[in-house]
């Protein structure tokens, strides 16, 4: 993915309700200015753990009734994703982020890197 600058979701140090809101967002508001993915889907960096990042997935539903967001937890190193949930509506993305960053610091910890 290109670099876009500055990226606020690396700035969530204190991480509360509020600032997981703002960041997910903020990250869904520029997907439609990123460029496309090769499977036509965007992707948003949400936030960067050693070589993982939790980001924000918006694709072209194959159906009606499938979800077009979700936040999905990606090993760098790979390329693949550790987890993803689905998420309806923004604030389902929201919800989904804030349980998916503890999942992400503990895959990150250094007992966790052989998995």
């Amino acid at each position: 993915m290109p670099d876009r600058g500055h990226c606020p979701a690396q700035l969530c140090a204190p991480f509360d309700d509020d600032r997981a809101e703002a960041i997910v967002v903020e990250a869904y508001l520029q997907l439609p200015l990123l460029p496309r993915q090769v499977d036509g889907s965007w992707v948003a960096p949400l936030k960067k753990y050693d070589h993982c990042e939790l980001r924000l997935v918006e694709c072209i539903a194959a159906a009606p009734s499938q979800p077009v967001l979700r936040i999905e937890l990606l090993d760098l190193r790979t390329q693949t994703a550790i987890e993803s949930r689905s998420c309806e509506e923004v604030e389902d993305a929201v919800a989904a982020f804030q349980a998916m960053v503890p999942v992400a610091a503990t895959w990150t910890q250094p007992n966790t890197l052989a998995r």
